[in-house]
């Protein structure tokens, strides 16, 4: 593997034999950089890019928990591994390391193998944030695309037609939901409105409703009775498996003021006209 394309490791340790014997152990697998203490630790991360660094925790121009801290707040995908050639309450230093966010903790001398293999830990860690984050990413993204076409399906303006001013607003509770209604002139003169709960929410739900919409539309648009929407309903939603359903009401409404309409499930719509009182339509029932 290239230079270029290792991991780095910074090695901030006051000790230059302790930097030269990390330096043989891990440079066959990383580029490894020395840093005499805290300042010269800063002034490399400002110039590149490191995977871990390996602190001393006592350093001559500096305090290692401190200097930990500051590595992490300046690079927070950065990994820091303490180190110490004082055995002196153990606990506490792990404890404080820990406190500190770091990786780990090893007291000098440290096996060469617990070395490479803490390294190599440390760099797989962090391909597999870096590979959970861009996923995530992507899949926000996806999210999104997706949110905005549910929303281009609905009307994007108040229908005003055959005598009818008809506009609707949706608010789901995720990204994504199982409700749709559409408001739409028909070529005979009428009007078709309809509303749909597809149970659930997300992606799954905002999929089946897209297909109902899609099936619903398609019905409408060969004969806008109520009765022939219904019949080509019941022939296209064999989709639905036994653990999904929707409830729907869908309406034919004429420029004399009559509405035609089935209703599957859905809440009763409330019905009012001119100044009367509002009046709840006939209960709601199956297919």
């Amino acid at each position: 593997m290239s230079e270029d394309k290792k991991d780095r490791v910074l090695v901030v340790d006051d000790d230059a034999a302790v930097r030269r014997a990390v330096e043989r152990v891990l440079s066959p697998l990383y580029t490894v950089e020395p840093a005499e203490g805290a300042r010269a630790a800063l002034e490399r991360l400002e110039e590149k890019n490191f995977s871990v660094a390996l602190v001393d925790v006592q350093l001559a121009d500096g305090d290692g928990y401190a200097l930990c801290q500051q590595l992490r707040e300046r690079r927070p995908e950065m990994d820091v591994i303490l180190i110490t050639g004082s055995l002196s309450a153990p606990d506490e230093k792990l404890f404080r390391a820990l406190e500190e966010g770091a990786f780990y903790f090893l007291f000098k001398p440290f096996e060469k193998r617990v070395l490479r293999a803490l390294v190599a830990r440390a760099v797989e860690f962090q391909r597999a944030r870096r590979f959970t984050l861009k996923y995530a990413r992507a899949l926000a993204d996806d999210l999104e695309r997706a949110r905005r076409f549910q929303k281009s399906l609905f009307p994007k303006r108040p229908l005003r037609e055959a005598g009818w001013h008809l506009e609707g607003r949706f608010e789901p509770c995720d990204a994504l939901g199982g409700d749709f209604y559409f408001a739409v002139a028909n070529r005979d003169g009428t009007v078709s409105l309809a509303m749909s709960d597809v149970v659930g929410h997300g992606v799954s739900a905002a999929m089946y409703a897209g297909m109902l919409r899609s099936i619903l539309d398609a019905a409408r648009r060969r004969n806008p009775e109520p009765a022939s929407v219904l019949a080509e309903l019941q022939d296209g939603i064999d989709f639905f498996d036994g653990a999904r359903y929707a409830s729907l009401v869908y309406g034919q409404l004429f420029p004399d003021g009559r509405v035609r309409y089935f209703n599957a499930g859905h809440p009763p719509p409330l019905l009012k006209a001119g100044r009367a009182p509002v009046r709840r339509s006939i209960p709601p029932g199956p297919f």
